[in-house]
């Protein structure tokens, strides 16, 4: 017999992190190769810095990009995330008002026609969902 073990995830938690904090977007079917092109743009507003050690991305098919350690966003400031490109090219020096990361994919993540993108923490909470074309939320979330 197969225990199943059942992980909860609050989402949206905002008293953790108002809404009005986090902007989102996400360029799924930019010109020229997807791969190489398609990027999760975050923008921080929030008054206190933003340490995104052990946070992730995830999309509807389940792939999942975790922030690399050292990354942190003071108010004002956006940090770019292309799922192709070459992870030793990310720039993410403090003074930069707009940070790069790059996931090292070699296939195009974000459905053209329609996906959900959970920005998670480092707690599992599902801080905020975006999600375009038919998708506006996770089944069972």
């Amino acid at each position: 017999m197969v225990k199943r073990r059942t992980v909860q995830f609050v989402v949206n938690s905002s008293a953790f992190y108002p809404d009005q904090d986090f902007q989102l977007s996400i360029d799924a079917n930019p010109e020229g190769r997807d791969v190489h092109q398609e990027n999760v743009l975050i923008e921080w507003n929030g008054d206190t810095p933003l340490k995104l050690d052990g946070w992730m991305l995830r999309d509807l098919a389940n792939h999942r990009y975790a922030f690399p350690d050292g990354v942190v966003l003071v108010s004002g400031q956006r940090l770019r995330i292309f799922s192709g490109g070459d992870p030793t090219q990310d720039s993410i020096a403090p003074s930069n008002a707009e940070k790069v990361l790059h996931m090292g994919r070699r296939a195009a993540i974000w459905n053209n026609t329609g996906d959900l993108l959970d920005l998670i923490d480092a707690k599992g909470v599902i801080v905020m969902s975006k999600g375009y074309g038919n998708y506006y939320f996770r089944q069972g979330a």
